[in-house]
């Protein structure tokens, strides 16, 4: 298996915009290349900003996708990718998009290409693996995403590890549904997890979770295994986590409630604005509260708890 590199020039619009769309149509993560971020960026521990590096950077910014060339041909992919893009603005044409085939082997060489430390908050940062400087941060989270989701950069991780800090309590038992890098999983245990199972359907995945639990240090605490959601998983937990597109989160649900103890915690992202009044009945429907609503440009993420009857006038 191989991937389409798809180099998208912003030429009207927003990039993050761009991104989210990208990601909506199955991309492998998004990448943004605006100059405007590197000026942004403060030079400390692994950050080094030389001029030769921002005069590498476009003339606009430009969005870089990775598709699964199994499941797209160039020519579907080029036409689903020129209606997202008009969906955001008309003036965009077939000259904006640029089709690469990528050979599997060179795509965790693309990911550190661009791959940087990024602030989640005060105490979590997201650092690349290979760079060696010691970070600071009071809850440094080493990673190595390969060929798997999660690198701490797209608003949809970012919102989780925020509720995350806000709601998992020293001691919680947590599942990951859609581990993907393990991210979710690893921040979980650093904040006081005892137990975290991580859970994903794509058995290619596991193994990276894997080594990056034990890159941090919390295999101890965390485990991975190949998983359909949490079909056949019968055992209460305190807080679930999953960050998935919204036709594997609705299923999901009713698999969590019944995966939960009395007053269990859910935490939900991935949500795309248009799919978040149906992720929200879904839940009401199934006997969560929701807690907590939080945005990041077009995606949502939700802290629910289980059981409706301590609902207060603040809880949906």
């Amino acid at each position: 298996m191989g991937f389409y590199e798809v180099t998208i020039d912003v030429k009207y619009g927003d990039s993050d915009q761009m991104s989210d769309s990208l990601l909506a149509l199955g991309s492998q993560g998004a990448l943004i290349q605006d100059v405007k971020d590197f000026d942004a960026l403060e030079e400390e521990g692994s950050v080094v900003k030389l001029e030769a590096k921002r005069q590498a950077y476009p003339c606009f910014p430009q969005v870089v996708g990775y598709f699964s060339d199994t499941a797209w041909s160039k020519e579907d992919l080029g036409q689903a990718l020129l209606a997202a893009m008009r969906d955001l603005d008309p003036a965009y044409s077939e000259e904006e998009i640029a089709i690469g085939q990528l050979a599997e082997t060179n795509w965790e060489e693309e990911w550190k290409r661009y791959y940087q430390p990024t602030v989640i908050s005060r105490f979590i940062h997201i650092i690349p693996s290979w760079q060696e400087e010691e970070s600071q941060a009071l809850i440094p989270i080493y990673m190595d995403p390969e060929m798997a989701f999660g690198t701490g950069d797209h608003a949809t991780t970012q919102l989780s590890l925020q509720l995350l800090e806000s709601y998992l309590e020293a001691e919680d038992r947590v599942y990951d549904v859609g581990t993907g890098s393990g991210i979710l999983a690893i921040a979980a245990a650093k904040l006081g997890a005892r137990s975290v199972q991580a859970f994903d359907y794509d058995e290619q995945v596991i193994p990276i979770a894997q080594k990056n639990f034990e890159v941090n240090q919390v295999a101890d605490r965390c485990s991975a295994r190949a998983n359909d959601k949490l079909s056949g998983i019968a055992d209460p937990v305190d807080l679930i986590t999953a960050n998935i597109l919204a036709d594997i989160l609705i299923p999901l649900i009713p698999q969590a409630y019944d995966c939960l103890e009395p007053q269990g915690k859910f935490i939900l992202s991935g949500i795309y604005y248009k799919e978040f009044e149906a992720v929200k009945a879904a839940l009401i429907q199934a006997d969560f509260r929701i807690e907590e609503i939080v945005r990041r440009g077009d995606w949502f993420g939700i802290y629910a708890i289980k059981g409706r009857a301590e609902a207060t006038k603040d809880s949906i």
